[in-house]
């Protein structure tokens, strides 16, 4: 079944210039590849999911899906049909460096079996190519706004298996928030509470990455030339979290720092 969110896919027109952009906003290093068809395809591996940038190819430009983490692909599909979700065929996935090669079994899930969201399925056969130490270290979560929550509840909790740990709902903030993990990241479902529930499709949102300092993430940001918000306090007691205006593909970003729990828990 899944394990983790191996990574998040983007589609680029310039898959180079988008690459570069990330290679500032991530303070990483891209790792640059070639599909099996010649194109470009660059990744940055963080400590708990991989950014994956290929070109378009006709498609809009952004952030086009999630890619799950599974221990046995032809088992994981099969389990998975028989709750509902249609799955197409495996195939074989190669991406070439000349000092690396990734290799990987695929499987797209049909995004009608899972109200718009394009996710799929992936065993990596390869070993992984060890994360870079920066001062942002992973994902934190991957938000997924949805109309019907309790159509959410029933795919990420029921089909996909996710681990369903929270569901609170803030009139304050206007929205229902349903938390799922999975593999150190979590995936955040929200709802528009003055919107109301209806059967229209859910949509991949934005980003919130982990850093070490908001403050500091900040102003190195902005040394850049990138345009952010002041980092301020978050939500959750402790933190501090800044917007990413520019240069991250147009997909919503945000920093945000751990709190102290959270970095003793890491630190361990």
């Amino acid at each position: 079944m899944i394990t983790a969110v191996n990574h998040l896919a983007f589609a680029a027109h310039d898959v180079e210039a988008v690459a570069s952009d990330y290679e500032i906003v991530l303070d990483r290093k891209a790792e640059r590849y070639h599909a099996a068809d010649g194109s470009p395809f660059c990744r940055f591996q963080l400590a708990n999911v991989a950014l994956e940038i290929s070109a378009a190819n006709g498609r809009a430009e952004g952030l086009t899906g999630l890619g799950f983490e599974v221990g046995d692909i032809k088992s994981t599909v099969h389990k998975l049909q028989r709750r509902g979700l249609a799955i197409g065929a495996i195939t074989d996935q190669t991406f070439k460096s000349p000092s690396h090669a990734i290799a990987r079994h695929h499987a797209e899930i049909d995004p009608a079996s899972t109200h718009g969201v394009r996710f799929s399925l992936v065993e990596t056969l390869s070993e992984p190519t060890p994360h870079m130490t920066s001062s942002v270290s992973g994902l934190d979560h991957v938000v997924i706004r949805s109309p019907n929550p309790e159509r959410a509840v029933a795919l990420y909790g029921g089909r996909l298996g996710l681990d369903f740990a929270l569901d609170r709902t803030n009139a304050d903030w206007g929205s229902r928030l349903l938390f799922f993990w999975s593999g150190g990241v979590r995936v955040e479902i929200g709802h528009a509470l003055a919107k109301g529930v209806s059967d229209k499709p859910d949509s991949l949102w934005g980003l919130a990455w982990r850093v070490d300092d908001a403050a500091r993430t900040q102003q190195r940001l902005q040394q850049a030339g990138i345009n952010t918000s002041e980092a301020k306090a978050g939500r959750r007691p402790g933190s501090q979290v800044l917007t990413v205006r520019e240069r991250t593909g147009n997909v919503p970003t945000i920093m945000l720092s751990a709190t102290q729990k959270e970095a003793d828990v890491t630190a361990a």
